[in-house]
């Protein structure tokens, strides 16, 4: 081999350093090996090490890239929702602004004087003019597609309008403002509700009236002595009866807090599913009633502001501002003394497979249909009404505002309008006097320059 050739091993390195590495690895010494194993051993550890940090970090990025997702596909949910709401209002607006049916007042109406203060007169007004039992009252023939409107003559309006609120409608009724999945949701959160176990208020004992003999036997049936229906109902939300200020109802404020709960859920479902839609359409269908209960809101948000912070649910308004709700309905003819005659009370039947149950007006002589989605609005006030025999599962749910919250709310409302035009007259008057020292300033200055 010539001296100037390379060697093999010298060539193998050459081309291949990494193998000569481990041929060098392999003519090593035994104390070298076992220190180079040691490093490789912790070279391993570290590598692990590494790759653990590598993988929590990872899982952190991939926690906080989920969490942004989340973000953003509940803001997307949220803003579809938004729009959802938004073309439910749109397409319920014009559902009630569709095909209208139209009844005047009937003349057997006036027949009966609203003007009396209780029960008993009242019985005995519907003994001598209307006594027949609403089996015997006929339906009104009207589709459920239609919506129907009892409204006074223009005459009649005219001499009733003693009110700045007061409007012709005496009974309008709605379609289309819940739909079947709201209606087992408000169903749901009703017998959650019920689950706790709440508290009712003791009704007062009335004696038996025996006026109506249809009305006597039903009270012999049921047991009971009250004077709308064999079943109680719980009153949740805000009232000022018996008293002279606005204040919570008693069966709003229960003892435990899952009672509480449960009806904060129960009367937000009402509020978003009944209540904001009807708000809706009587803002464009009777504007002057709308602004009346607008400005009671009002009233009740500043009177009742510490308890709307702790309960938001509580805060029913501006529409209405009590809800009494109960399986059953209302047997027994009455009239609401409580209501306000020129604002609207609102009704709604929920429950599926039911027959029967119609709202019953005898002073019309018609019983009104209640069906799925359907709201009935009337002045309950000067109405006697009572609810047809039904057979099958009926939860009722009516929405009002009493009639001495809405006198203080007036009375509010007028003296804050008097206090905001004194303020208005007074600040007038500042800016008059303000004027004229600026004038007479203006005068002396341009006297003192000719002077000089």
């Amino acid at each position: 081999m010539p001296a100037s050739a390379p060697s093999r091993e010298s060539h193998m390195a050459f081309a291949h350093p990494y193998k000569l590495s481990i041929s060098q690895h392999t003519n090593a010494s035994t104390s070298s090996i076992v220190d180079e194993s040691s490093d490789d051993d912790d070279m391993g550890e570290r590598f692990d090490v590494l790759q653990e940090d590598v993988g929590k970090r990872k899982g952190k990025y991939q926690k906080k890239k989920k969490r942004r997702q989340g973000k953003r596909h509940r803001g997307q949910g949220v803003k579809r929702a938004q729009r959802r709401w938004q073309l439910h209002k749109t397409q319920i607006h014009e559902e009630n602004e569709g095909i209208t049916k139209r009844i005047p007042l009937p003349s057997s109406y006036h027949l009966f004087r609203s003007g009396q203060r209780t029960l008993e007169k009242v019985h005995i007004q519907l003994a001598e003019h209307f006594p027949a039992a609403p089996s015997d009252i006929p339906v009104a023939s009207i589709s459920s597609d239609e919506i129907l409107v009892i409204q006074m003559t223009k005459s009649e309006a005219e001499a009733d309008d003693h009110l700045p609120f007061s409007f012709d409608a005496m009974v309008v009724r709605l379609i289309k403002i819940f739909s079947r999945r709201s209606s087992d949701f408000i169903i749901h959160k009703w017998r959650e509700f019920m689950a706790t176990n709440p508290t009712l208020s003791p009704s007062k004992p009335r004696k038996q009236l025996n006026h109506l003999p249809w009305v006597t036997a039903l009270q012999d049936r049921a047991n009971s002595s009250d004077s709308r229906s064999a079943t109680p109902a719980f009153h949740l939300g805000c009232w000022a009866k018996y008293a002279k200020v606005v204040r919570l109802t008693a069966e709003s404020l229960q003892k435990k807090d899952e009672q509480n709960v449960a009806m904060d859920a129960l009367l937000m479902a009402i509020k978003s599913h009944i209540l904001d839609p009807i708000c809706t359409i009587m803002q464009s269908l009777y504007p002057r009633m709308y602004l009346r209960a607008q400005n009671c809101h009002e009233y009740v948000r500043e009177k009742l502001q510490k308890e709307f912070e702790q309960r938001p649910a509580l805060d029913l308004g501006p529409i209405a501002f009590c809800v009494a709700i109960k399986d059953g309905g209302s047997e027994f003819p009455h009239l609401d003394f409580g209501d306000d005659p020129h604002h609207f009370s609102y009704v709604a039947a929920l429950g599926e497979n039911r027959t029967g149950g119609e709202w019953c007006a005898p002073q019309f002589g018609m019983k009104i249909p209640l069906e799925r989605g359907q709201i009935l609005a009337a002045k309950t006030a000067v109405i006697a009404h009572c609810t047809a025999s039904f057979t099958g599962p009926r939860t009722a749910i009516t929405m009002f505002t009493c009639k001495q919250l809405l006198k203080l709310a007036d009375e509010w409302g007028a003296t804050r309008e008097a206090r905001k035009s004194e303020w208005e007259r007074q600040l007038r008057q500042f800016q008059i006097i303000l004027k004229e020292q600026l004038v007479l300033a203006e005068e002396e200055s341009d006297q003192d320059t000719q002077s000089e």
